[in-house]
């Protein structure tokens, strides 16, 4: 049941994740990893309250770039609200990207693999930008356990498989 991402609690959640996580790195994005610079189409995926994308908005003035988030939320009425303030869209369904940011975003999926190689199918990114805690089980939308395949995966196991199907795409 993903019912708790419209529960208008999650966003204090989505908050402290926000605050924890990205507001740290995002920044650093462009420095340490000088050939994004050239990304023209950029997707956040599960944007949270909205502040890495427009985060990414500021690094990237000249790009098109998007978030997505459970449609009809409160998090995507607040990410809606500071689209309009930060020049970003909100979109329903993937799309087309040179850069994919995906901050604590596959964890929240039973099947990380199945969501990570739709997003793959779907964005057709050059760039690809993971930040994951499938070893947080007790976080909100977390889960102990994860289903790659027909095999049922412990959070610890998750990201070594989940790096091996990255690298076999052609991802480092």
């Amino acid at each position: 049941d993903y019912g708790v991402y419209a529960d208008q609690d999650y966003l204090a959640e989505a908050w402290a994740c926000w605050w924890v996580y990205p507001r740290k790195w995002i920044p650093q994005l462009r420095e340490k990893a000088p050939d994004l610079r050239s990304a023209r189409r950029i997707l956040d995926l599960g944007n949270g309250v909205g502040w890495t994308t427009a985060m990414l908005r500021q690094l990237w003035p000249d790009a098109d770039v998007a978030g997505t988030n459970v449609a009809g939320s409160d998090q995507w009425k607040l990410c809606e609200a500071i689209a309009r303030i930060y020049r970003f869209r909100m979109v329903e369904e993937l799309e087309p990207a040179d850069l994919v940011v995906a901050s604590e975003y596959f964890e929240h999926f039973l099947r990380p693999l199945d969501e990570l190689k739709r997003v793959l199918e779907q964005s057709r990114p050059r760039w690809l930008v993971v930040a994951n805690a499938f070893t947080q089980p007790d976080a909100v939308g977390h889960f102990s356990t994860y289903e790659i395949g027909a095999e049922e995966v412990p959070g610890h196991a998750v990201g070594r498989r989940f790096s091996a199907y990255l690298k076999e795409n052609g991802y480092t």
